[in-house]
């Protein structure tokens, strides 16, 4: 029930990845990441590269924490305070890293994380609404998720190669339950 405030984190996605009078975006700052997410404003919707100071109670959903802030409430804010066209450097993450569930869901969880190295398996096209890919590696697979309002210029195309030399997005959890270091 506190109520906690972050001050100049960086808006790290590029979408909203929810619908209706909500808004759910990942920001992150020099001490890690999480996920956003604004009730009972659908005209909230920050683009990728902005800066914001937001408060808000702690919660967590499908196993991801984040900032929940009712719009309604007037203890809780968010606002745009400015923007930068520089997103944190990514960490890099290496496939066996999940299945340590302490250091992914306190120190690497709602960061921008790139994958090096990795090969997709399955399909070679991306979903043009919501949708995954895989990539695997000797350490291990990870899904690949794409919302449905990526940019458009990602959707629907053939990736030309299985292999990527790196990938680059914000690592979340996806399912509820207990921790399952394959619902990243």
């Amino acid at each position: 029930s506190s109520i906690f405030a972050i001050s100049n984190a960086v808006v790290t996605m590029y979408t909203n990845v929810t619908s209706g009078t909500t808004a759910s975006y990942y920001i992150q700052d020099a001490t890690g990441g999480l996920d956003l997410f604004v009730t009972g404003d659908a005209s909230f919707r920050p683009t990728m590269g902005d800066i914001v100071n937001v408060s808000g109670t702690l919660s967590s959903y499908n196993n991801a924490i984040e900032l929940l802030i009712n719009s309604s409430n007037p203890y809780q804010y968010y606002h745009v305070v400015g923007h930068t066209n520089v997103l944190p450097a990514p960490f890099v993450y290496s496939l066996d890293m999940t299945s340590n569930p302490g250091n992914m869901e306190t120190n690497i969880e709602g960061r921008i994380c790139m994958l090096t190295n990795v090969g997709f398996d399955g399909a070679l096209t991306t979903p043009a609404g919501n949708g995954s890919l895989y990539v695997t590696n000797s350490t291990g697979r990870l899904q690949i998720y794409f919302p449905g309002g990526t940019d458009p210029d990602i959707r629907s195309q053939t990736i030309p190669s299985r292999f990527a030399y790196s990938i680059s997005g914000v690592m979340a959890q996806f399912k509820s339950g207990a921790y399952n270091n394959s619902t990243y």
